[in-house]
């Protein structure tokens, strides 16, 4: 019996032991149950954002402003610069262009005006859209203090063509009907801006789209690192099978 009450007395102690050890750890290191995540928003950015004040010099934007929506004297103001800005500019453009556009400048009148992204002051680049008979859009961009240019142009069928894959199981086309001097000499009487071909980047649109047989030509954005750069003096093209663009855009001058 002595030995029998020595043995659960020993047992006794140990788990009273352990107790206090277990006890003893969770102390030192407790268990933390982790916050739920609650993002903190400066009281002062708020503030900004509900009440920025104008830079000076600086309109309000006044976004799209649909031809509809125009005022005589609105209307008066697009004549003239369609007069002595748009046209110049286009005239321009289709020469730098010669033999690979659809459209000619007699193409372009007044009455096919769509809409005028920008504000009412002039203060910065204004972007006046045009939509043609045979349905192209053409852009103009305006600012204040300096020449109109083409900014963006697209043909009806370009946007279903770029925007659909090829014919599955047939072979595509990667022929291009350009080549980067080519490109670069048109750019130049276009832009003024003068590329080497390192700045060029050609490919064939028959791999990507249902587009077959034309070339997607970038230019001053490409550079050894293999990132597309926005310099500000950037263009790019879609040209057809026919070595036509079907789509052109510049970004806004610097």
């Amino acid at each position: 019996m002595r030995g029998t009450a020595k043995i659960v007395a020993g047992v006794g102690c140990l788990a009273v032991t352990i107790m206090i050890v277990v006890i003893s750890r969770d102390r030192r290191n407790p268990i933390i149950q982790p916050k739920p995540f609650e993002p903190v928003v400066p009281a002062l950015l708020v503030t900004q954002q509900a009440s920025a004040p104008q830079r000076s010099g600086m309109p309000a934007f006044k976004g799209n402003l649909r031809v509809e929506d125009m005022t005589p004297e609105q209307r008066d103001v697009l004549a003239h610069m369609f007069t002595n800005q748009f046209k110049p500019a286009l005239r321009k453009w289709c020469q730098a262009y010669h033999g690979h556009l659809p459209i000619d400048p007699s193409d372009v009148r007044l009455d096919q005006f769509k809409n005028r992204l920008g504000n009412d002051n002039g203060y910065g680049t204004q972007m006046y859209s045009f939509v043609t008979d045979s349905g192209a859009t053409i852009t103009f961009a305006a600012r204040s203090g300096n020449p109109a240019y083409i900014m963006q142009f697209m043909t009806r069928d370009a946007g279903p063509a770029l925007n659909s894959l090829p014919t599955p199981g047939t072979a595509p086309n990667l022929t291009t009907p350009v080549n980067r001097q080519d490109v670069i000499q048109m750019v130049e009487e276009d832009t003024g801006y003068i590329f080497s071909p390192n700045n060029v980047l050609l490919r064939p649109t028959g791999a990507a789209c249902s587009l077959q047989g034309g070339a997607f030509v970038d230019l001053g954005g490409n550079y050894g690192d293999q990132y597309y750069h926005i310099t500000g003096t950037n263009v790019q093209f879609v040209f057809g099978s026919d070595g036509n663009i079907v789509n052109y855009e510049r970004d806004p001058a610097p």
